[in-house]
Parts: structure tokens; C-alpha cells; sequence
């Protein structure tokens, strides 16, 4: 799989219902296994969540089995987990993919969800770090509220909608340009300051 949204879709199996997307290192922090949970729960026909991380570890063995275990409750959908995907790859999971999902228990400003909101993906988050400032999403805390969020991403207009926020936002102010443009503002202000030490 070389950044072909179709190759990306062929390759893990996504199924035409909803395909979620979770891209973050494997770990109790980024908190895959509510990601799993909230999935699971919100029983979704013919849907898959695709967990992308830098390397599987002891945290992924322990998340496996959960998942297993919770098959045999929540039998709908599937759930992928990749690792050590080159970047063009890592780009096509985001065209391939209904909505993000993003359970992390500490974040600052997540650079993945700020990817897939400039793909026009919905995104569904825990409240974390400045998520709740983001347009394009459902913010939700618990594994109830995460998967009642899910459910509500069946709806087409709203999924497109949400999506297009977020589109909008990164244009307007997490584009390379306006990052730069802030960034050299920063500078500019802090080296105003020294000189008037």
C-alpha cells in the first residue's frame, strides 16, 4: 500500500459500512483500548476501526484481547490494527476512512486529528487538550458518549457537515502558511521584548 486510497481500502478490508480512523502510537496515553470499546459498543453493521501505530508492543497484545473478548458480546464490525505504515499510506487511510477517532487521555493539539480534519473527516474526541476548540467534531468522555457519537456519525448530512468544518478551519488557521506566518509573528514579538529589557 503506497498512498492509494483504493489499495488502502483493498488491503485492510474495509467494509461499506462506516470506517473509522485512529492514528497514534500505541499506549495507555492515546488510549486505544476505549477507542475499541466505544467501537464495539455502538454495534455498527459492516464497520471497521483501523488503529495505526509506529510498532505493536506488550499495550497492543493486551488491546487484542479485549477486542476478542468483546466480539463475542458486540459481534459487529471489525478492527485493524497496523503498524510501521509509510507516510503516502498513512495519507490514504485518511481518504479512505468515514471519521477519526481519537479516545487519548492527554493531548496538547493532536497533529493527526488536525490531518484528518484538512481530509473533511468528522472527527468524534475526549475533551483533551484543545479538542473541544476544534470545529468538526463530537467532543464525548465516556465509552457511552463516545459510542452514541459513532452511531450519530450514520448520518450522512452530518457526517458531511462536520467534515467541512473542520476542512474550513485548518484553511483558515493551521495551513503551513498561517502556521509560519504566527510562528514569525512569535518571534518577532519576543525579540521586541528583549530589546526593550
Amino acid at each position: 500500500v503506497r498512498g492509494s486510497v483504493e489499495d488502502f481500502r483493498t488491503t485492510y478490508g474495509l467494509g461499506n459500512g462506516l470506517n473509522f480512523l485512529c492514528v497514534a502510537n500505541y499506549g495507555p496515553r492515546k488510549n486505544q483500548e476505549l477507542a475499541i470499546r466505544a467501537f464495539r459498543r455502538a454495534r455498527l453493521k459492516d464497520s471497521t476501526l483501523v488503529l495505526i501505530g509506529s510498532e505493536f508492543n506488550d499495550y497492543v497484545r493486551k488491546i487484542r484481547e479485549i477486542d476478542e473478548q468483546l466480539q463475542v458480546e458486540y459481534p459487529e464490525g471489525r478492527v485493524v490494527f497496523i503498524e510501521k505504515l509509510d507516510r503516502l499510506s498513512t495519507m490514504a487511510s485518511y481518504v479512505a476512512c468515514d471519521a477519526f477517532l481519537l479516545a487519548a487521555t492527554a493531548e496538547t493539539q493532536p497533529i493527526s486529528l488536525l490531518e484528518a480534519m484538512a481530509a473533511g473527516m468528522p472527527f468524534v474526541s475526549t475533551d483533551t487538550g484543545c479538542v473541544s476548540e476544534l470545529p468538526g467534531g463530537i467532543i464525548a468522555n465516556s465509552e457511552e458518549e463516545l459510542a452514541a457519537a459513532l452511531i450519530s456519525l450514520e448520518d450522512d448530512t452530518r457526517r458531511k457537515t462536520l467534515g467541512e468544518e473542520g476542512r474550513q478551519a485548518t484553511l483558515a488557521y493551521f495551513s503551513k502558511e498561517k502556521v509560519l506566518d504566527a510562528q514569525e509573528r512569535m518571534i518577532r514579538e519576543l525579540l521586541d521584548v528583549q530589546r526593550g529589557a
